[in-house]
């Protein structure tokens, strides 16, 4: 979600309508069941809560120790979370983790 995140701010910058750029990427081989569900309140720029943040967070945690204790190179999950604490600290903690978007957004100094 992450990368998803990415990709629509991207595109807000560039200028490209943001039911636009969700058809596109909904569209192509990039659509996993994940993001097919998360579509749907995104387009609204609603984040009710399927996956909290905060529990997001923790499982990363978890990910990112097992990592550790076995030597995996996971640096693009310690970076999510790193995000997902950013997210946390602007208020999002009981929201639903795809609030990374509005931490790209914030970074990127887009304003919805």
């Amino acid at each position: 979600l992450q990368m998803f995140a990415e990709s629509m701010v991207l595109c807000e910058k560039a200028g490209i309508d943001w039911n636009t750029a969700m058809d596109v990427i909904d569209g192509s081989v990039l659509a996993s069941p994940l993001l097919k569900y998360k579509i749907p309140p995104l387009r609204e720029r609603k984040f009710p809560a399927a996956f909290s943040t905060k529990l997001m967070a923790k499982d990363l945690d978890l990910a990112l120790a097992v990592c550790k204790e076995l030597g995996v190179f996971a640096p693009a999950t310690g970076n999510t979370k790193q995000m997902l604490e950013a997210s946390i600290a602007n208020g999002n903690a009981d929201n639903d983790f795809a609030t990374l978007i509005l931490m790209v957004e914030q970074m990127s100094a887009v304003k919805n």
